[in-house]
């Protein structure tokens, strides 16, 4: 976006300024994410969906009779009802990424994942899902500087792989979570091999 004189109120335009926003807000909340994850999601969503969605809508989980209609190759999203729950679940896998010995690559899966399949927000799932996991990256350990582009890993080939990957995850079967845990596990390699391409490139004067 390197040149970009400004943004207009296309709606392309607001989504993908959304996803440029979600995607530098994720920088300011590696320090909470660990520790206060829903507060982090709620930023993010916020930097993604903010005149987007009414304002009522933005930066909350959805309430009773509102519905998510993202990502429907994945499987249906849980009713409202559910997602205070799964939520929860989601702040306890990353409170453990603190203790010693938890994988982290394991945590940055099941937290992206999780955000995606459950659909906790009217709109924004994906970009927040994909967001929080470049923060969890860096909370862990496995990307401290932030160089890595697992976004590049997760696209490759096109977004069928992608939400092939997450629908399996959300089978619940352990064959279906193996296969996102791969999934995830060579989209962060990719995803470094791209940083490090990226920070070759301004090395060399190639972009600034």
């Amino acid at each position: 976006m390197s040149g970009a004189a400004g943004w207009g109120s296309d709606p392309v335009e607001l989504v993908v300024r959304g996803a440029l926003q979600a995607t530098a807000e994720s920088e300011h909340v590696v320090g909470l994410v660990l520790s206060a994850p829903w507060q982090a999601l709620a930023r993010l969503h916020v930097a993604a969906m903010a005149g987007v969605l009414p304002a009522a809508q933005v930066g909350r989980p959805r309430s009773a009779g509102e519905d998510a209609r993202e990502l429907v190759e994945v499987g249906p999203a849980p009713v409202a009802t559910a997602v205070a729950g799964r939520l929860q679940a989601v702040a306890e896998v990353c409170q453990a990424a603190r203790i010693p010995g938890v994988p982290g690559l394991v945590v940055v899966a099941v937290v992206h994942a999780e955000v995606a399949s459950v659909r906790p927000f009217v709109r924004g799932n994906g970009v927040v899902a994909r967001a929080v996991e470049r923060a969890v990256l860096q909370a862990t350990g496995l990307d401290p500087t932030g160089v890595a582009v697992p976004e590049v890993g997760h696209l490759r080939g096109g977004s069928a792989p992608y939400v092939g990957a997450l629908a399996a995850y959300a089978t619940g079967t352990p064959d279906g979570v193996a296969l996102w845990l791969r999934h995830v596990a060579e989209a962060v390699v990719a995803g470094a091999d791209e940083g490090m391409r990226v920070c070759a490139a301004v090395r060399a004067g190639r972009l600034s």
